[in-house]
């Protein structure tokens, strides 16, 4: 379980630095095809705090704090 929790929470982090140094990119293609970037971007910003505190809060389950 251990290794489970760790390897998700190492993949999260390597999702959230993904986003970050790409962010440029994803928002400019968004903006293209979309058009709506505020509307968008609020969206996201939900989404990806709500989808990061689920996976945290599931992955820590298992974690013994003192």
């Amino acid at each position: 379980m251990t290794i489970h929790n760790t390897a998700s929470f190492l993949f999260l982090m390597a999702a959230v630095i993904h986003v970050i140094v790409h962010w440029k990119v994803l928002t400019q293609y968004v903006n293209a095809r979309v058009g709506e970037y505020m509307k968008f971007k609020r969206e996201l910003l939900i989404a990806v705090l709500g989808v990061s505190a689920f996976v945290v809060l599931v992955a820590f389950h298992a974690i013994p704090f003192p």
